[in-house]
């Protein structure tokens, strides 16, 4: 169909991590998101909660604003959280961790029904640390620093 895109997903999975690249054709080369799913045991933010060694994080990036404005990414992650969940049933959480000065992400994950755990230092930022928990009983105490 003209003017129709389709949209493509390039993956590598590496360290505990699997990075998605996505982009739209008719060139493949133009670069609209990345997403990135890891173990937050394995990852920084593990310093900061009781994590279970099953925990998820995500990280979410776009560069294409147009598809911000046009709701792609909003209507995008609660499937791909869904699908998290449902793909790895002893996950108990999955943990986000956006730049306390990213209002977007942390609006995404306040509408999203996720616990805010506060803001924390980490030594390249600030963080505000969300939680969506597959129960209420899974969300995480925070560790004493």
């Amino acid at each position: 169909m003209r003017g129709r895109r389709s949209v493509g997903v390039g993956i590598c999975v590496r360290n505990s991590k699997a990075v998605f690249l996505v982009r739209s054709s008719p060139a493949w080369g133009e670069d609209h998101g990345y997403v990135e799913i890891y173990r937050t045991a394995k990852d920084s933010i593990a310093s900061r909660y009781e994590y279970d060694p099953y925990d998820l994080g995500l990280h979410v990036a776009v560069a294409d604003l147009e598809y911000l404005s046009r709701g792609y990414v909003s209507y995008l992650l609660p499937h791909l959280v869904v699908g998290m969940l449902t793909l790895d049933p002893q996950c108990r959480r999955i943990m986000f961790d956006p730049d306390h000065r990213n209002t977007l992400a942390r609006k995404f994950c306040e509408r999203g029904g996720c616990v805010f755990l506060g803001e924390h230092d980490m030594s390249n930022r600030r963080m505000a640390l969300y939680v969506l928990p597959r129960t209420a009983e899974d969300v995480p105490p925070l560790r004493e620093i």
